[in-house]
């Protein structure tokens, strides 16, 4: 770079800033500009030029290429390169190929008029501009979230990871907060996509005022606010001192919250988890992240709106369901699931009508479970749905086999879950699986809970006429536990209601469960609808159940569940109706 002035026409080496471009072509010109409002930067040699360039990056730089100081001219050309900044050299004609090599985005004759050099300058500076527009707009959404504008999981790590090492060499505690808005899928399904981002918006709003407000938890500038992606917000806390700064701030978030939000028209009342985690338990980002999830999830589980700090046991607890988990979606493969079947009885004659077919897990390690200790699981994860169709499946044969050993006319029930009931291509399963096992539909017996009838109301209602449509009945379990409503008694097409054990226990003793019951055996004959009684264990009860005309009764009273090969031999006593 040669700072000298030489002919008339020569360009003084300059450097622009970014604010606005201006061309120089001689002092006077520079003077001219600079009059005019334009910043120009003059560079008396390379190493202060390179040393500029440490600091900025200009819309432009124009450089002479001398004679003179050849090779020191090629060296800053090559060390002033920069992406997305023009880097225009005026020299002779043949150093052109020499500028070009060196890294140069135009060459310019020294002897080319300022008119012309002012018309390619200026469009150089606008093609720049656009392209640093266009990138400033596509590193804001590779950092942002597209819906609410707000930093996203990325950026927020980044902050996570910066206030830690802060928090580390100043002994000040940071907060992470994990906010997942309660059942917002449902709300997004019934007022659409585009609504469910404006309402997105409106609570990521809600929420950035709320903490701007929470002087006594942290400063506005210690207090940041993430999406993470969905329904999720996670939030960052500074110099968080206590415990209870950080349950503050949950709490004035879940009140945020409570006020209605306007969406289409209507008010959206809306609840939120949240999970907190604190640095002293964690040291790392990802450790902060992962507990505040963990804590979110035992939030929901203890019943929504509300927030729960991460501990130890939740970690075991994780760990351990994780690897419950595993071993569940290796069961189906590894045959380990068995299906148990207790017997169902005729009240009056009590002969043997039934069984209800009752999934039992042989565990590695832990031994035979119960489906409480691993359905829940199993509709949480999907599994329920592959595990469901086994059931069926092999039900259906087991009853096709007693049929050929000689077994009169029998009903066996399985156990349907929600999500199951609802899954795509669960009617289509259901039809194949009875016409492999030859299976008479009439002798199949859905069993679905109050929850699962009433989830999904029209819905619900369509598959459950498309299952009586082939013949298979249908039953209410645990009826009487749920959030019972009369409503689907009436449309849905039932065949059977099945007591709760927690009223037929107490038949005989206590006068409450005695009325509950005898008024529910009148309601469903009234309706025509057949009537079991499940937990029967003592003759007193049965006495009671066969007084008021109850048409099948389930218990330990006519045995416990038991594998298909030891049930005939312990139900001697009772005779095939």
């Amino acid at each position: 770079m040669n700072p000298s002035k030489t002919s008339r026409d020569s360009v003084t080496d300059i450097l622009l800033e970014e604010e606005p471009v201006a061309l120089v072509v001689h002092d006077t010109e520079a003077r001219a500009l600079e009059e005019a409002g334009f910043n120009v930067l003059h560079v008396t040699g390379t190493d202060e030029g390179l040393q500029i360039l440490n600091d900025k990056t200009p819309d432009l730089v124009i450089a002479g290429l001398a004679e003179a100081s050849l090779e020191e001219d090629l060296g800053f050309l090559q060390a002033a390169r920069r992406e997305a900044m023009p880097l225009v050299v005026v020299t002779e004609a043949r150093n052109a190929d020499l500028a070009y090599e060196a890294g140069a985005t135009d060459v310019w004759p020294d002897n080319a008029s300022p008119a012309m050099l002012r018309q390619r300058l200026a469009f150089l500076v606008k093609a720049t501009r656009a392209f640093r527009e266009l990138c400033r707009k596509s590193q804001s959404l590779a950092n942002h979230d597209a819906v609410t504008g707000l930093p996203n999981r990325h950026v927020f790590i980044d902050m996570v990871r910066r206030a830690l090492e802060q928090s580390q060499r100043q002994s000040r505690p940071v907060a992470v907060l994990l906010l997942d808005i309660d059942r917002f899928k449902k709300v997004n399904e019934s007022l659409g996509h585009r609504a469910g981002d404006k309402l997105l918006r409106d609570v990521a709003e809600r929420l950035v005022q709320c903490l701007r407000k929470a002087d006594v938890v942290a400063r506005e500038s210690d207090c940041k606010i993430a999406r993470r992606g969905g329904d999720e917000f996670l939030f960052l806390l500074s110099d968080v001192s206590e415990a209870h700064h950080a349950a503050s701030a949950a709490r004035r978030l879940l009140d945020a919250l409570r006020l209605p939000f306007r969406a289409e028209g209507k008010d959206v009342y809306l609840t939120a988890s949240i999970g907190i985690s604190m640095s002293q338990s964690a040291d790392a980002t990802e450790d902060l992240l992962r507990q505040a999830e963990i804590a979110m999830y035992s939030a929901k589980d203890s019943g929504r709106n509300a927030f729960q700090f991460f501990d130890e046991p939740m970690h075991a607890a994780v760990v351990e369901r994780f690897e419950m988990e595993t071993h569940l979606r290796r069961a189906l493969a590894q045959d380990e699931l068995e299906l148990f079947y207790q017997p169902l009885v005729n009240a009056k004659t009590r002969a043997f009508v039934g069984v209800e077919a009752l999934l039992r897990w042989n565990h590695p390690t832990m031994g035979r479970l119960s489906p409480d200790a691993f359905i829940p699981l199993a509709e949480e994860t999907g599994l329920i749905i592959s595990m469901g169709r086994w059931v069926l499946r092999t039900a259906c044969q087991q009853l096709r086999s007693w049929r050929k050993q000689g077994v009169g006319a029998l009903r066996i029930s399985v156990n349907v879950s929600p999500r199951e009931f609802s899954a795509p291509g669960f009617l289509e399963s259901l039809k194949n699986i009875l016409e492999e096992t030859r299976m008479r539909p009439g002798e199949l017996e859905l069993e679905l809970t109050e929850r699962g009838v009433m989830q999904h109301d029209s819905k619900t209602l369509e598959v459950l006429r498309a299952v009586q449509k082939m013949g298979v009945r249908l039953a209410v379990d645990d009826f009487g536990t749920g959030h019972t409503t009369f409503h689907y008694l009436k449309h849905f097409p039932l065949d059977t209601i099945k007591i709760d054990k927690s009223f037929t226990q107490g038949v005989a003793s206590d006068t409450k469960d005695a009325a509950i019951t005898t008024a529910l055996l009148v309601m469903a004959h009234r309706l025509k609808l057949n009537v079991v009684a499940e937990g029967v264990e003592t003759e007193a009860q049965m006495s009671f159940l066969g007084d008021h005309r109850c048409d099948e009764v389930q218990g330990y009273l006519f045995g416990r569940p038991l594998p298909a090969d030891k049930l005939f031999s312990a139900l001697e006593r009772y005779v095939c109706a």
